[in-house]
């Protein structure tokens, strides 16, 4: 009961107010304390103000959520709603899981958006959502966030067949499957090696429901892409890697992550596999906190290519860079885009979106001062239209 809790019943909206043409997130925890894991859920109730009215949503969940990120300062966090909602409109996915994130290490506040901006322009099936918000916690304000989709198997989001029950003798286990290479691959619930000793984390199937053979089955598929990748003949149309290989999907996640020159597009690499579909996909694209010049260990690399420059788990876009039909497909793809006016989109998307922060960022800056190093900032800007040109 919200009065029971000491805060309004619903519908009694009026201490709250939108901060900037922003919308206004306020989240209050039932036990009034702050986000301390990133593994427990508190109940909370969420409110968002925005110029249309106010939104209210009872007995959310909310935890912490971040690698790096969460031992920052200003921190992300994973927000459940009660019910699937269409959270950020017709357009997105109706889902439980949202995201809130801080893009505390991006002095823009807009690195995500643009990549997500670029991967869509590029032919990624789905980009993470960015709707920009002010954020209150407790009746703290937390300055600018991103409420982002949770990256998982859902109609909108990675549309997969899901596997969400254990399977029985007659289950189809051919998929979908959604895995990750990252470096710590070994530290999650449900991960294997291939034969070529790459280290795969399953995210979904779900380690409560996934079963042995589910587990057999795709490690033995990646494998026999790996193994394709890495042998002699690996460059072969037919015995080499290309036909387990969506090719669309490949060249989208490669020049977006070149485009954007970020570190650690190949640290992180999400790709998933669907039922009756004997193809790797690759994505979703995912944190470019650090991508666009922004990363003080590698320093300028406006003129390198991550696959020689960035924080590589394992030597896949490497290795597909030796096969010329690969570069010339990348190529292609990248010369096209190039002439379509792709630059300048994005240049334009950058403007319009430094418009549509510009109230919100003065907040922000007011408690996250600009010229502080938080993480990998190369530059720090006096101001904050310095970091946008």
């Amino acid at each position: 009961d919200l009065e029971f809790w000491g805060y309004p019943a619903e519908g009694d909206d009026s201490h709250f107010y939108q901060l900037t043409n922003l919308p206004t997130i306020y989240i209050n925890t039932f036990d009034g304390a702050g986000i301390s894991s990133k593994t427990n859920y508190k109940r909370a109730n969420l409110w968002r103000v925005q110029e249309d009215g106010t939104e209210f949503y009872d007995s959310i969940e909310i935890r912490g959520r971040g690698n790096s990120t969460w031992g920052l300062a200003k921190k992300p966090y994973r927000i459940k709603l009660k019910e699937k909602k269409r959270f950020l409109g017709p357009d997105r996915a109706k889902a439980r899981s949202w995201t809130l994130m801080a893009n505390h290490t991006d002095k823009t506040l807009m690195r995500n958006a643009v990549a997500s901006f670029i991967g869509t322009e590029l032919g990624q099936v789905f980009t993470p959502a960015a709707e920009f918000v002010d954020l209150y916690l407790n009746d703290k304000y937390l300055g600018n966030y991103q409420i982002s989709d949770q990256v998982d198997i859902k109609k909108g989001r990675i549309d997969i067949v899901e596997q969400d029950e254990v399977p029985n003798s007659t289950s189809d286990i051919t998929g979908g499957y959604f895995m990750e290479i990252v470096g710590s691959s070994t530290s999650e619930p449900v991960w294997f090696s291939t034969t070529k000793g790459t280290n795969v984390t399953i995210k979904s199937p779900d380690s409560d429901v996934i079963s042995t053979a589910q587990k057999n089955y795709i490690r033995q598929f990646v494998s026999d892409f790996d193994e394709r990748l890495q042998g002699s003949r690996f460059a072969d149309p037919e015995k080499g890697y290309r036909p387990l290989v969506d090719s669309l999907s490949l060249a989208s996640w490669f020049v977006s992550n070149e485009f954007t020159g970020n570190a650690d597009g190949y640290y992180s690499i999400y790709f998933y596999k669907n039922a009756q579909d004997d193809h790797l996909y690759f994505g979703p694209l995912w944190d470019f906190d650090i991508a666009f010049n922004n990363c003080v260990r590698k320093g300028e690399t406006t003129n390198k290519m991550m696959i020689e420059g960035g924080f590589n788990t394992c030597n896949w876009p490497s290795r597909l860079w030796k096969d010329p039909w690969f570069r010339n497909l990348t190529g292609r793809l990248w010369h096209k885009s190039v002439r379509s006016g792709i630059v300048d989109r994005v240049l334009a998307f950058v403007d319009s979106m430094a418009v549509v922060l510009d109230q919100s960022q003065q907040e922000n800056f007011k408690i996250w001062p600009i010229n502080t190093r938080v993480y990998d900032e190369i530059t720090l800007w006096s101001t904050y239209q310095e970091g946008v040109d």
